[in-house]
């Protein structure tokens, strides 16, 4: 075996956040130096091999090169039940071979949060009693009925055939009370996309359509991350000057990507 307590940890982390880059491990404390970490990696390509998958991307035409992202194999999810004594079925793993060159600010962005959400409820003895992402797969394709289809994990259909699928669903408890939200995470200006989509939240909203798919007594709530300042200024603008808005303040908040 030539596998450290570290490549563990490592094996650990991405089944909790699906899919890590060496700068976000190196957040999480897997080591202060992204060399160290690099080393470790290195270590999954000798026996037994195929434990993570690396996904590499184009060099990004602003960006430069973009930063590898790793995740858990089905070898490694087995691997990982058995060394830490685990149920395979409860070890999330990436099943999809594919890059995702096209969505890589955003999924990076939706990591970001997932890291930052659980560091800041484990500041407050929170609790994280579940979490839902929009890569996350769900049902089969070989079915016919269409509702059973591989479909979101996060997708919210309406009653009248509409449908949304937020970026992340979670919801998390403290000693009293427990919370739904959605989050929508938008790294673009386009302040009428944005709009049309709490649009489609507020019929979820009005609906009861998130909070019965989760079993949840209460409405959600929904949480709007920007990456672009002044998007996030214009629909805050817009929520505190348009009357077919300001009723839903409190359904909303709006914070800064960093």
């Amino acid at each position: 075996m030539n596998l450290s307590d570290k490549n563990i940890e490592i094996m650990e982390l991405l089944a909790i956040y699906k899919f890590l880059t060496i700068s976000q491990m190196v957040r999480l404390g897997v080591s202060e130096h992204k060399e160290s970490i690099r080393r470790m990696l290195k270590r999954f390509n000798s026996t037994p091999k195929g434990l993570i998958a690396k996904k590499s991307f184009p060099v990004h035409y602003e960006k430069g090169r973009l930063e590898d992202i790793y995740s858990l194999t089905k070898k490694g999810a087995y691997f990982l039940a058995d060394v830490k004594d685990l149920e395979f079925n409860k070890i999330e793993y990436a099943t999809g071979k594919k890059l995702f060159f096209h969505d890589y600010a955003h999924r990076i962005a939706t990591i970001d949060y997932h890291i930052q959400l659980r560091e800041v409820l484990k500041e407050k003895n929170q609790t994280l009693d579940f979490i839902e992402f929009y890569f996350q797969k769900e049902g089969n394709n070989s079915t016919k009925n269409s509702k059973e289809r591989l479909r979101a994990k996060t997708r919210i259909d309406f009653v009248d055939g509409g449908h949304i699928t937020p970026d992340i669903i979670y919801k998390y408890s403290d000693q009293e009370e427990d919370y739904l939200f959605c989050v929508e995470i938008l790294m673009d200006q386009d302040t009428n996309r944005a709009l049309e989509q709490i649009d489609n939240h507020i019929v979820a909203i009005t609906q009861g359509a998130v909070s019965d798919k989760y079993d949840f007594k209460r409405d959600n709530r929904v949480i709007y991350v920007f990456a672009e300042n002044s998007t996030k200024d214009a629909i805050e603008k817009k929520f505190l000057n348009d009357s077919k808005y300001v009723k839903w303040v409190k359904y909303f908040i709006f914070s800064q990507y960093e």
